[in-house]
Order: structure tokens, then sequence, then C-alpha cells
């Protein structure tokens, strides 16, 4: 079996046993990503409704960014964050 496929295991195994504490609100699922910029990245395309304007503050242009954004899986509301990298 895949490494992959092992850790997928037993992250369904891990929240199955988990499943009384986190419908009750006891526990909470957290979706975690992070994308880093570079300078020149700022082309592209974003995800979002197609009747609202995304903007994305970015405050080192030159240099690298780091955002951090995570889904609460139980209500589905995002968070993000920024880090400037040195």
């Amino acid at each position: 079996m895949k490494l992959s496929q092992q850790k997928k295991n037993s992250l369904v195994s891990l929240l199955a046993s988990k499943r009384e504490e986190i419908e009750s609100g006891k526990l909470r699922v957290l979706l975690i990503d992070e994308c880093h910029l570079l300078w020149g990245d700022l082309t592209g395309y974003v995800w979002g409704k197609t009747d609202q304007e995304i903007a994305v503050e970015v405050i080192n242009e030159r240099d690298k960014q780091t955002y951090y954004g995570a889904v609460d899986y139980s209500f589905w509301q995002v968070s993000s964050e920024s880090l400037q990298c040195w």
C-alpha cells in the first residue's frame, strides 16, 4: 500500500473515532493549506464567486510572501493570514 493511501486511511480512522465530538462541536476540524507567492507570480487565477471582487493585498511584491488558509470543516468558514518571509 502506498504511503499516501496509508495516511488517508489513518486520517479517516481518526476522524471516524472522533465523529461524535466533531458533530457536537467539542472538536473542530480544520483543512489547512499554504501558498507561497514570489515576485512575478501575481498574474493568475483566483477561485471565487463571479459576482464578487476578490482582492489579495501583497505587502512585499518584490520578495516572497506566504499565505496560510483554513476551512472549518463543520461550518465551512474560511480564514486566511499572510506571513512575510525573510
